[in-house]
């Protein structure tokens, strides 16, 4: 089995995998979801916004696994909750082109399949920071979620879940966005390579 640094699969033809967890609530307001601001440490995207809890799934490692693991370190949710409340929603399937945000070599395809999961919750539960790759959690209503989508603030594989968030939720649909199908095919893409 090989093993290499994320940051190098590009170069090798092999997708990305990660792991993405979006814990929301709905009451009164509305639908709203946590996201997460990146430290401005990070190598690759710093201060933009992820998803609630994200990241690469180790070599040989379990999909749930790999999200109980996340979600200890990156906003102390204990594994017991995670492995009870958190829900499957499938994959989201994508292409990137590295720009100066990533971090590293610009202009790399890299292709990455992202195993989402929802987590609903009520507002008692408040993810904190366990590791310094966060520096903060918000909780947006699904307004504020899609202009700071619009404005370019998330990085790409963390968008893409957001997006699919959106359309399994009822908020982009046909109806109120021109270019549904358009997206909806582009977050389920095809990718012919070895994983």
């Amino acid at each position: 089995m090989l093993d290499i640094p994320r940051a190098a699969a590009p170069l090798f033809g092999i997708i990305g995998r990660g792991v993405q967890l979006l814990v929301n609530s709905e009451d009164g307001d509305g639908l709203r979801v946590w996201v997460a601001k990146r430290s401005m440490a990070k190598r690759g995207f710093p201060g933009m916004w992820d998803a609630t809890v994200g990241g690469a799934l180790g070599t040989g490692e379990g999909v749930l696994d790999g999200l109980v693991r996340e979600a200890g370190e990156e906003a102390r949710f204990g594994e017991k909750l995670v492995r009870e409340r958190a829900r499957a929603c499938g994959t989201v399937c994508y292409v990137y082109v590295t720009d100066e945000r990533s971090g590293g070599e610009t202009g790399l395809v890299c292709p990455e399949v992202q195993f989402v999961y929802d987590l609903c919750a009520g507002e008692e539960m408040v993810p904190v920071s366990g590791d310094g790759e966060v520096e903060e959690f918000v909780l947006v209503d699904m307004g504020e979620l899609r202009e700071r989508l619009e404005r370019g603030e998330f990085r790409p594989a963390s968008a893409c879940v957001m997006i699919d968030f959106m359309v399994r939720h009822g908020v982009l649909t046909a109806e109120n966005e021109d270019d549904y199908e358009e997206i909806t095919q582009r977050l389920h893409r095809f990718i012919d390579l070895a994983i």
